[in-house]
């Protein structure tokens, strides 16, 4: 059974960033610059999407943990007012789970 838990600001972008950095040192010069330019557009957008942080309105920021206290994923999502949809901003489950 899993457990919800929020999520800080600074956790949030440090999955972001974990997993936009993933595999980076394998990478060319070039293409390590690549994956740099998309880790910095990725901080530009979360700035962008949560001007008030976590606190910003209509979004949903969660860890889920599991009966060990092991984190097993993060999910969140935001409601896009004008549209009237809901957008899946983030999913993430650790492989083990």
């Amino acid at each position: 059974m899993l457990k919800e838990q929020d999520m800080s600001y600074e956790k949030l972008k440090e999955y972001i960033i974990g997993t936009t950095c993933a595999g980076i040192e394998m990478l060319s010069d070039k293409e390590r610059k690549e994956r740099e330019a998309c880790i910095e557009q990725a901080m530009t957008d979360l700035n962008q999407l949560l001007p008030d942080g976590i606190d910003t309105m209509n979004n949903k920021i969660k860890e889920y943990v599991d009966e060990n206290g092991e984190i097993a994923g993060a999910l969140w999502t935001t409601v896009v007012s004008e549209d009237d949809y809901l957008r899946l901003a983030l999913i993430l489950v650790r492989e083990e789970h």
